[in-house]
């Protein structure tokens, strides 16, 4: 019998290949921070990010690299870029504005959600709700206020 050792293979079995952090709260936060930046699909000026003030993130944010994590998907960075605890500095730099909320996220229950809202220098909006499942997976639950599960 052959096993295919393909890098599903890998990540399903032992975590996304990732920087060091948490899959829930540091590769799944970027891969929906990456999700998100790739729908604006242009440098965004503005960047709003809503947890709830209940979950799991509220009660370790900054610990485990959510912010860093998050902002850097915004960027285009994936999981295992290098520069991904880079990311709040890069923000600044670019002049980037950068607001963490924690409130009340009414779109998803599940505790490791994350609204982010991006704005371009156009005007242009897109938003997204998405959950981080755990092992670097992610949901989506609500795309531009459109139910959209994937």
């Amino acid at each position: 019998m052959s096993i295919d050792l393909s890098p599903e293979f890998i990540s399903d079995v032992f975590g996304p290949v990732m920087q060091p952090g948490s899959s829930s709260h540091t590769a799944g936060p970027c891969r929906l921070g990456y999700l998100v930046g790739c729908l604006l699909g242009e440098e965004s000026r503005r960047i709003h990010i809503l947890l709830d003030r209940h979950s799991s993130f509220a009660g370790t944010f900054g610990l485990m690299a959510e912010d860093s994590a998050m902002l850097a998907g915004v960027l285009g960075m994936l999981p295992d870029d290098p520069r991904l605890y880079q990311s709040r500095k890069i923000v600044r730099q670019a002049g980037i504005e950068v607001t963490f909320e924690f409130g009340d996220l009414s779109e998803s229950r599940h505790p490791n959600a994350v609204k982010f809202t991006l704005t371009a220098a156009c005007g242009k909006t897109v938003s997204l709700v998405g959950d981080s499942t755990g092992g670097g997976m992610i949901e989506t639950q609500v795309v531009n206020g459109f139910p959209l599960r994937l």
